[in-house]
């Protein structure tokens, strides 16, 4: 069975360098990065890499083009412009999507996937929801941003009770696994919890 690590919001790979670890046994790891100044920095880095597929767009709950705004001098870039520590909202870079649920349903085995996407998390997890695409997931790891984007607070909670009434529970939250001195160790602190997804199925 394929075991498949989707990072979702890559950046310059400060994930990547903790999930291609062969301890973890992925044979295949997904990057997606819209924004392509830190995509060329994924590919100087990551690029050629066997079990790496590097995808210089986002995921949403549509194909298609949109703005991010933002310089994402911070990692703070957002596809919401009211996101309160943008470095400078009216700045916006065109960036390319695909659609959650549609990649997802066209992957085989199991998923672990990280959403780490400044306040696209909730559009991406309303969409898999939807079209039944979740259940595809071993396991998520979710950081909600969208915590940090004025009048969307909500829609944290209502993400949580969508997949409180569908039942999926397979969901780590950021402030529960994500602790240790570095973004390498809270990813390992994580990956070692849920570890037994996807080694004793």
């Amino acid at each position: 069975m394929t075991i498949t690590f989707i990072d979702v919001g890559a950046h310059e790979g400060q994930t990547l360098e903790e999930v291609i670890k062969p301890q973890y046994g992925f044979d295949q790891i997904i990057a997606f990065e819209p924004m392509p100044r830190q995509f060329e920095i994924l590919k100087s880095r990551f690029g050629g890499l066997p079990r790496v597929t590097l995808l210089n767009c986002g995921l949403s709950d549509h194909e298609g083009s949109m703005p991010i705004y933002g310089t994402n001098e911070h990692m703070e870039a957002s596809i919401f412009k009211t996101k309160r520590d943008l470095v400078n909202p009216e700045f916006s870079t065109e960036c390319y999507f695909r659609e959650a649920s549609s990649f997802i349903d066209s992957l085989d085995g199991t998923i672990i996937m990280k959403l780490n996407c400044e306040g696209a998390e909730v559009v991406i997890l309303k969409n898999l929801v939807e079209r039944g695409a979740i259940w595809r997931i071993a396991n998520v790891m979710i950081d909600f941003d969208i915590r940090k984007i004025a009048g969307q607070e909500h829609r944290e909670r209502e993400v949580l009770e969508s997949l409180h009434t569908i039942g999926f529970g397979r969901y780590s939250l950021c402030e529960n696994v994500m602790h240790g001195a570095t973004h390498q160790n809270r990813i390992a602190n994580w990956l070692h919890a849920v570890k037994d997804l996807w080694v004793n199925g």
